[in-house]
């Protein structure tokens, strides 16, 4: 179970002695969730993702995401997108594979052209996992936990789900979370 996890890029603040609990408490209030996705500071965007993960969610937030990240209208491309997991402070945990994964995929698509930011103020687990694992960088709450997979509802994967959560974020050190 990882419990606290921070990636230098984006926060390169850190290196100057900011704590976590600065940074998170500064995140949460320049992006501020409300319903559904929402522009922020020119070319980021902040988008609320439901608990539990439904196909239908996911393909709202598909939607949404591509549409700010493909924008033609000039100067208005969101170049990050924050995910918040666990809105409200609340634990997430999703035992549908499917729509995680999918979502997980699409998180995937947008490497290299959009920098992807996991938000987590509360524990995530279940298959809520392999989409906070897909995004490019983690910040994570004092409160917050990554994992277990497998918990209460949630069987443990199979080879083809275990396949899947190898194929997505492709990191060693991230594996021990599926076990």
């Amino acid at each position: 179970m990882i419990t606290s996890c921070l990636l230098p890029r984006l926060f390169s603040a850190l290196r100057t002695g900011l704590t976590l609990g600065v940074i998170a408490t500064g995140l949460l209030g320049v992006l501020a969730p409300r319903a559904g996705a929402q522009e922020t500071a020119g070319t980021a965007m902040f988008v609320t993702v439901a608990n539990p993960i439904t196909s239908e969610a996911a393909e709202r937030l598909k939607n949404q995401i591509s549409y700010r990240t493909q924008d033609a209208r000039g100067g208005g491309r969101a170049q990050t997108v924050v995910f918040d997991f666990t809105p409200d402070a609340r634990p997430a945990a999703t035992a549908n594979f499917g729509p995680c994964y999918d979502l997980a995929k699409f998180i995937g698509s947008l490497k290299g052209r959009v920098n992807t930011i996991a938000y987590l103020r509360a524990p995530a687990a279940g298959h809520t996992v392999l989409p906070v694992l897909a995004c490019g960088e983690l910040v994570m709450a004092k409160a917050a936990t990554l994992g277990p997979v497998v918990t209460e509802g949630v069987p443990p994967p199979d080879e083809v789900m275990r396949a899947a959560y190898r194929q997505v974020f492709n990191r060693d050190d991230r594996w021990p979370i599926v076990q």
